[in-house]
This record gives structure tokens, C-alpha cells and sequence, in this order.
């Protein structure tokens, strides 16, 4: 074992230095030290340079230890203490960011402030002239039938005639970032459009419009038929307690999916098909503008999603307006397939019509009477049944009629369960069958129509050779106006 007399010395050596100081100064160190060969006009502490130890005061100074080496295996003085406070701290930024996260996912008041100020740098104006502040949409369902997407081709064969733009739009520079970034452009949508003919006098000579039937204000919509399809598809959309929430996302809904596709991907979920998290708002994006109506990739819903949120915020941080306008977007252009002698069905409107052969009008106000009307219970339940089929509409409407009947009758329990109809009602739809595509789908022609369209269907087919669209199908569906120089009345007589 190592000795312990070698930590004495210093202080025996502090108490000899502080004896013989005090001796000094009564007269009898200094012959001492004088004989131990110390100059006199040299100080002490200078000849003997341990006495610099002792201060004038005689208190001992202790010895500079600072560039010892810590102790090994001994942590520095205080560190445990610093490393719970930081621990504290990071506990407490997670729990306040958490709860932020919660409160945010619900009232969207982050979000609001963010693209509702984004919104305000995007717009466009009409200028004289071709214009070279503009995008094309890609092709895709909606963009396609109107004819956005054609434009480029359809003024190319336009300018080969002699035709001149006379005025185009010009869209803001945040406008054109954001359509460069991949995103939907953002405007007020048409959810009618069709080929307009006038004659000379501007009077209308010829007019089609599709959809043919639907809803024009949200409060015209039957609310039995809007909370049905809130509970099926969205069912915070319009709830007023948070009046800047997002659309585009529901959060509960969304994570789930996540989760049941993160499962489903590592072959821990099954062979049954993952359930998505789309809203009503997103859904509206990917029928309308992703290609084919479809959502190909992960790429595709982030658009989709990106391009819902910035139309929700277009007029301001307060999305209520917009979020009853996806509602009514939604039932007026939800895709129902097709049908031969019609062609393409959007929205419940056409879609009763159709593949049920009902009269729009009277279908809304037996959806707003009394739901004891056996007709009105069957009409219930074939509404139903459309806004379960836009899931796969060409098969539910067409060879899967009967799952499209064991669906519909597992929705009506579960709306029954959840307070959204009555027991009556579900009972009495139970009881009904459904009978799609027993409906014509084609009205009957008016008379003499060959004879009053004679000259709006000359028109037509000059439009038709001057845009190269051959087929009066798809001319019809263009959102185009077009003055020509026939007098209606003079077709007339």
C-alpha cells in the first residue's frame, strides 16, 4: 500500500514557513537566513521560493491543482444533475410539441395562415393577345372532355385555317410555380360545360350541358343524402367547430391507411384489398385530374392531396364555404361509369336517371318528404347504392349487381348502428331490391328534332373538321362557345 506521509509534507512544510515568518518579523529568522547565503535586497520569496507559499497575511495558499488529471472513474461534479435537467427539458418540448401536433391535425390554424397567404399570389388575367404566362393541363378525365387538355393542338389546326388568338390568359408567377411543381392548377371549376352555338343575333341555336341534372346550391341537396354519404366517405368534412380545418385530409383515416398499406406491403395484412384514406376533396382531384382518374403511385396522392389543400384555402383561412362546396362538387361529378345509348354518367343526378330510370326532380323531394313512402325508401336506397358503386362502378352497376345489393344492405345496418337513419327506414330498404340498368338513359327525342337541328348540326360538323375531332359525342362534351353566322330564326320559319 502506497504511503500517505508524501500528502503531509506540504503542510508541515506550510507550518515551518509560517514559524519562521513570524520569527522575522520579531529580528531573529533574518541572521538565519542570512547565513543560509541569502542576499539581503533580495526578497524572500525570491531565494527561497517555497516561502512565496505564505501570504502577508499568513494564510496558506493552497497549490494550483487545475492541470491535474481528473480522478479516473469519477464523473465531473454536477453532470447527473445537468443531464436530468436536459432530460426534462427534451420531455417537455416533445409533450408541448405533441400536444401542438393534436391541436393542429384538428383546427388546421397553421395551415390556414400558410396557404390561404400562399392562394393570394395565385391568379390569373385575360390579355390581348397569345399569351406566354400560361400551362396546359395534362390529359385526364375532366381536362379531357372539356377539351383543356386538346388546346394546344386544337389552336395549332386553328392557326393553319387562319385563325388568330384574339385574347389568352396569363397566369400569375406563383400560378406557374406551382403547375411546374406537377399540381392541379387552381380555379373556380365548371362542374357543367357543353357545346354552345349562337346565331348571328347572339340567340342560342344550339346547347348541351353535362352533367344534364344536378344540384346548383348545397341547401337544394337532400341532407338525408349529404349525411349518408359523410358518414361513407368524410364525416369531420363539415363539422363548424373548426372553421380553418383542412379538407384534403382526415387524419385518423389517413394514418390508418398508412398503416394498413405499411402491413399489407410487408405481407402482414392479408390478401384483402387496403382500404384508402382519401377525402371527399381528394377524391374530386383524382377523378377529375390524375391521369386515367386513377392514383398510380404515392407521387400521385401527395398531388392530389397538395392540390385539394390549396383549393380549399382560395378564398381565405376560413374553409366552410369550401367544404360544403366539395359536398355538392361531389354528388353533381361522381364517375358512374357508362352506358351504351348515353355514354359517360357523373353525378347522382344523371346517375338515378340512367341506371334507374328516376326523374331528378322528383327523386329530391321524396329524399326531402316523408321517408314512410315505400317510394321513397327504394329511391333512398338506389342513391345509396351509387355512391357505393363509384368504387368500381363499371362492375357493381354492370355483372356484380348482387354485391352491389349485399353492400348496400351491409351500409344501411351500419347507418341504422350509427344514428344516420332510423331503424324504420333501414328495415324498409332491407326489405326492397335493387334493379339497376333497367332504366333507358336516353330521352325521347323531341319532334320534328331532325328538322330544328338541321342547322346546328351543320355547324357541328364544320367545328368538328376544324378542330379534327370527327365525333359529335366529344364535340358535345366541349366547354365551347361558338358564333356563327345563321339567323335561329330564319331556321325556324
Amino acid at each position: 500500500m502506497e504511503s500517505t506521509r508524501r500528502f503531509r509534507r506540504p503542510r508541515n512544510v506550510f507550518r515551518a514557513v509560517r514559524i519562521l515568518r513570524g520569527r522575522s518579523d520579531g529580528g531573529n529568522a533574518a541572521p538565519v537566513l542570512a547565513a543560509a547565503g541569502a542576499e539581503p535586497d533580495v526578497p524572500l520569496y525570491e531565494s527561497y521560493p517555497h516561502l512565496s507559499l505564505v501570504t502577508d497575511t499568513g494564510k496558506e495558499e493552497l497549490p494550483d491543482d487545475t492541470n491535474e488529471p481528473e480522478s479516473e472513474g469519477e464523473p465531473p461534479k454536477g453532470s447527473g444533475r445537468a443531464r436530468r435537467i436536459l432530460f426534462g427539458l427534451a420531455l417537455v418540448m416533445v409533450a408541448a410539441g405533441s400536444a401542438y401536433a393534436v391541436y393542429e391535425t384538428r383546427t388546421s390554424t397553421l395551415q390556414a395562415k400558410i396557404f390561404a397567404g400562399m392562394m393570394k399570389d395565385v391568379s390569373y388575367r385575360m390579355e390581348q393577345g397569345p399569351s406566354d404566362a400560361i400551362r396546359f393541363p395534362a390529359d385526364s378525365p375532366y381536362d379531357a372532355r372539356l377539351g383543356y387538355s386538346h388546346l394546344p393542338a386544337f389552336l395549332g389546326k386553328l392557326h393553319t385555317r387562319d385563325y388568330v388568338v384574339d385574347a389568352q390568359a396569363r397566369m400569375s408567377p406563383k400560378m406557374l410555380e406551382l403547375a411546374d411543381y406537377g399540381l392541379f392548377a387552381s380555379y373556380r371549376e365548371k362542374n357543367r360545360a357543353g357545346l354552345e352555338i349562337l346565331d348571328c343575333r347572339s340567340q342560342p341555336l344550339f346547347g348541351s350541358r353535362f352533367p344534364e341534372r344536378q344540384y346548383e346550391r348545397f341547401d337544394e341537396a337532400p341532407q338525408l343524402l349529404v349525411q349518408s354519404l359523410l358518414f361513407i366517405e368524410n364525416r369531420e368534412l363539415l363539422d363548424p367547430a373548426y372553421p380553418k380545418r383542412n379538407p384534403a385530409i382526415e387524419w385518423d383515416r389517413f394514418s390508418k391507411a398508412v398503416f394498413d398499406k405499411t402491413l399489407h406491403s410487408v405481407g402482414i395484412g392479408g390478401g384483402s384489398r387496403v382500404a384508402g384514406g382519401s377525402t371527399l376533396a381528394t377524391q374530386i382531384e383524382k377523378y377529375r385530374h390524375s391521369p386515367e382518374g386513377r392514383t398510380a403511385s404515392l407521387q400521385d396522392k401527395m398531388i392530389q392531396m397538395a392540390s385539394a389543400t390549396l383549393r380549399a384555402y382560395h378564398d381565405g383561412e376560413d374553409t366552410t364555404g369550401a367544404r360544403r362546396q366539395i359536398v355538392l362538387d361531389y354528388l353533381n361529378t361522381v364517375p358512374l361509369s357508362a352506358k351504351v345509348g348515353y355514354g359517360e354518367v357523373n353525378g347522382i343526378g344523371d346517375g338515378m336517371w340512367v341506371w334507374y330510370g328516376r326523374d331528378f326532380a322528383k327523386v329530391s323531394a321524396a329524399l326531402k318528404g316523408d321517408m314512410a313512402d315505400p317510394d321513397a325508401v327504394l329511391a333512398y336506397k338506389e342513391a345509396l347504392s351509387l355512391m357505393i358503386a363509384q368504387r368500381r362502378p363499371a362492375y357493381y352497376l354492370g355483372a356484380g349487381k348482387e354485391d352491389l345489393e349485399t353492400l348496400t344492405n351491409s351500409h344501411l345496418r351500419v347507418l341504422a348502428q350509427a344514428g344516420v337513419i332510423t331503424p324504420q327506414l333501414r328495415d324498409a330498404a332491407l326489405a326492397l331490391k335493387l334493379k339497376p340498368a333497367l332504366g333507358s338513359g336516353v330521352a325521347p327525342p323531341e319532334p320534328n328534332a331532325f328538322v330544328s337541328r338541321k342547322a346546328s348540326n351543320a355547324v357541328r360538323n364544320h367545328l368538328g373538321y376544324l378542330l379534327g375531332e370527327p365525333r359529335l359525342y366529344n364535340l358535345d362534351r366541349l366547354d365551347l362557345s361558338v358564333v356563327s353566322t345563321l339567323d335561329a330564326q330564319a331556321q325556324q320559319a
